[in-house]
């Protein structure tokens, strides 16, 4: 398989924020591969197919090596479900080992049934409007399959974006935990403009009146646009 790269960290998004956490990073993602990455893709330096070729065995000898007293892997991207077939070999050998396994996706494949129900948290970045690519979104069928212990995070940057959720959420209920997230660029370490907080605070007031979880990327705070945290 393809790896970007391998640490550990602090999961900084998700339902499982502020856990220690093992990440794979795969390499390659299947927007990008068609000349169509979301733009607001923060790890556009693993969208290609470059990165590392690692057999399924090696990788799991890198977790564990690293995970010691840790019982949680991310598999995130890139896009994991693009390298498909070594995504299952790779989940089954950490299912093997008692890891919880959690995954990030685009949300713009959908999982085999026998993998979806193997992996123990998928996380679902629903694309919105002003991602560019909304049309290539897997919208309704993973409303529709995501369990009360998976995630669906909507990335909103404007009023638009927010009218897109509602109208994605009337149109499948789901059991997922929903989360909005705004969309910023700044380096949150160094300053934040006063239009990206505000924004943040109508995304978050917009939460608290439709119970929807507020999501913030929590490394950023503590790290600012820095790799492998």
């Amino acid at each position: 398989m393809k790896v970007k790269e391998i640490f550990k960290s602090c999961q900084g998004e998700g339902p499982g924020t502020e856990r220690p956490t093992t990440f794979v990073r795969l390499a390659g993602c299947n927007l990008a591969l068609i000349g169509t990455p979301c733009v607001w893709c923060d790890t556009s330096y693993a969208q290609m197919q470059g990165g590392k070729s690692m057999t399924v065995a090696r990788v799991v000898k890198r977790i564990e090596k690293l995970s010691t007293g840790c019982n949680r892997v991310c598999i995130t991207g890139g896009e994991p479900l693009y390298q498909i077939t070594a995504l299952r070999e790779l989940v089954e050998g950490l299912k093997n080992l008692d890891y919880f396994v959690e995954i990030f996706t685009n949300g713009t494949l959908v999982p085999p049934l026998e993998l979806f129900h193997a992996v123990d948290s998928w996380i679902v970045d629903i694309k919105c409007p002003s991602s560019g690519i909304p049309h290539r979104c897997r919208v309704i069928p993973w409303l529709g399959v995501v369990r009360p212990k998976d995630m669906v995070k909507f990335v909103v940057e404007d009023e638009l974006d927010l009218d897109y959720v509602e109208t994605s959420l009337q149109s499948c209920k789901t059991k997922g935990i929903v989360s909005i997230s705004p969309c910023i660029v700044d380096d949150l370490v160094d300053s934040l403009c006063q239009g990206a907080r505000i924004w943040m605070q109508t995304v978050w007031n917009y939460c608290v009146a439709n119970n929807y979880r507020y999501g913030l990327q929590v490394h950023k705070v503590v790290w600012g646009n820095k790799k492998k945290v």
